[in-house]
């Protein structure tokens, strides 16, 4: 467990993405003080032509959505493809990912536990075999495609994001713990700085492993894969929550 804070002093953690305004209120509300510096930029492709060309030819069985910026990506494909709630199982790895594509009036399968390779091991039990667009970025982990491959599945990758890094020399002074949300952010975190001798909270199986295959020394993976449920993750380990009132 964390080191015992003994006073209502915040406690310093660094978020390697953007928070809304309602969380950086819930994080301070737990005795949090966050501070987000980014380390992953995300961009769009202008032109979908040729992606709306493969889509069409392959004509999927199902589509599956990874992360929130797949459907931010697959939302600005042009009309020469759309997605009707006739086109196909739609499938999502968590909650977060899911209500963006629900507010476009889809019906969307989410795993109980959320992450990547669950929902394919979801994909493979409903679906037995079939064809999947996988609407992903550029710098895309393979295990997901390769777990339904294994099974008999044919994919199709669509890049519909592109995944930057946003990499500077952070000063860590005063931080005590940081978090992350993806393997790319760990990645383009470790551009520019050193492993610190600090806790490290992942989002997921995958990030987690990342930070332990980098070196972190203590690597600890949220109950959750949305934002809220990392931050009471950090305010627990510290044992904070209940010293607010």
């Amino acid at each position: 467990m964390g080191d015992g804070v003994n006073d209502r002093e915040p406690i310093s953690i660094l978020i390697t993405r953007p928070l809304k305004s309602q969380q950086i209120t819930l994080a301070r509300g737990l005795g949090l003080n966050p501070i987000c510096i980014p380390t992953l930029e995300f961009s769009y492709p202008e032109n979908w032509e040729s992606t709306n060309s493969r889509l069409t030819k392959f004509k999927p069985d199902a589509f599956a959505f990874t992360s929130k910026h797949g459907v931010e990506g697959f939302s600005r494909l042009s009309s020469g493809y759309q997605v009707t709630s006739s086109a196909g199982v739609i499938y999502a790895v968590g909650p977060s990912t899911a209500d963006r594509l629900k507010k476009k009036g889809w019906d969307v399968h989410i795993p109980e536990k959320h992450n990547a390779l669950v929902l394919a091991d979801m994909i493979i039990d409903e679906m037995k075999s079939g064809k999947i667009a996988w609407l992903c970025g550029n710098r895309r982990r393979m295990e997901f495609q390769g777990r339904l491959v294994n099974s008999g599945f044919d994919v199709l990758p669509l890049v519909v994001y592109n995944t930057l890094s946003h990499s500077e020399e952070i000063d860590l002074k005063g931080i005590k713990a940081m978090a992350f949300y993806s393997p790319s952010a760990v990645e383009a975190f470790l551009e520019e700085n050193m492993i610190p001798g600090i806790p490290a909270f992942a989002i997921g199986p995958t990030t987690a492993a990342t930070l332990r295959e980098a070196g972190f020394p203590e690597v600890i993976e949220s109950a959750d894969t949305k934002t809220e449920a990392l931050l009471q993750s950090i305010a627990d380990y510290y044992n904070i929550a209940n010293k607010q009132a």
